[in-house]
């Protein structure tokens, strides 16, 4: 019932309450898959063809982890990363396209697309800051402001798209 529910609300534009749907019911494919790893976990947003998948760990410091997110209508890819905060005890999220390996601060700004705290949704209904990557990938993800970000910053990064994104993702295959 509640694949039905999220994708009735989400097909009315009812985006937010779509979303909140879709976290408070769980709507997810994949939650008769078992256990799988958060390193190999493949989220996807249902209605705008968005994916998350997480990778290997980043091979720079202050980063636990790495995901690529996959706009539908936009080829080059977007490369993310994970960390812990110094100020506040937070698991951040980076998403940049086409940073140099080892950038400046300037050219970080320049090349990022958003930042913010990554959540996961379990199916319990419980919200939670992001696992470690062997730990169990929830079934859902919540990237706060996420879709604003994407457009605000689309212009000066060169990323285009048709597809409007959203802040939510769900556990959709595990790559074990």
């Amino acid at each position: 019932m509640g694949v039905r529910v999220c994708r009735a609300w989400q097909a009315r534009g009812n985006r937010a309450m779509g979303a909140l749907m879709v976290l408070a019911l769980n709507c997810s494919a994949a939650s008769a898959q078992g256990t799988c790893p958060l390193a190999g976990a493949l989220y996807e947003q249902d209605s705008s063809g968005y994916t998350l998948r997480f990778g290997p760990k980043p091979s720079y410091d202050g980063a636990s982890e790495s995901f690529a997110v996959a706009a539908p209508d936009f080829k080059r890819p977007l490369t993310g990363s994970v960390g812990w905060s110094d100020r506040l005890d937070r698991t951040l999220g980076r998403l940049t396209l086409d940073c140099p390996l080892s950038p400046t601060k300037a050219e970080l700004d320049a090349c990022t697309l958003w930042t913010g705290v990554l959540y996961a949704v379990y199916a319990d209904g419980e919200v939670r800051l992001l696992p470690e990557p062997g730990d169990p990938a929830p079934q859902s993800l919540l990237l706060p402001d996420f879709a604003r970000s994407l457009l605000a910053n689309s212009s000066s990064t060169g990323f285009s798209t048709e597809e409007i994104a959203w802040d939510a993702f769900t556990l959709v295959e595990c790559a074990s």
